[in-house]
């Protein structure tokens, strides 16, 4: 269980800090639009040290606390701590999947899930 959690928590930390790095390198992409390219990759490689670095330097320090937490209270939900890790990591990986939709391509899967509901129905 706790290899399992482990798992969840640092490939969440991995979804978000790259989610942070899209979204620096979007809009830096658009301040610097029409300057060189080198400028763009140096600009953009600095943004992923600055956004990973602390992602992977403290994620030990921090990780056995946030796993305590997210099973507690997955558990809280469910009732059941393997149901609620997996119904916790997949409801973030969703949410996670709508964020990077939107920063990449200015789409909102929900909008276009109830869309899709209603056109079937």
């Amino acid at each position: 269980m706790r290899k399992l959690t482990k798992y969840i928590v640092i490939t969440l930390a991995i979804l978000v800090a790259e989610l942070l790095h899209a979204y620096a390198h979007s809009f830096f992409h658009h301040q610097i639009q029409g300057s060189s390219p080198y400028k763009s990759v140096a600009i953009s490689m600095l943004i992923a040290v600055i956004i990973f670095y602390p992602v992977f330097h403290f994620i030990e320090k921090y990780i056995h606390a946030a796993s305590e937490k997210y099973v507690a209270g997955t558990k809280k939900v469910t009732n059941n701590r393997y149901i609620g890790l997996i119904l916790g990591f997949a409801i973030a990986v969703f949410l996670l999947f709508a964020a990077f939709s939107q920063v990449w391509y200015h789409k909102n899967p929900i909008i276009d899930l109830k869309n899709w509901v209603g056109s079937v129905f």
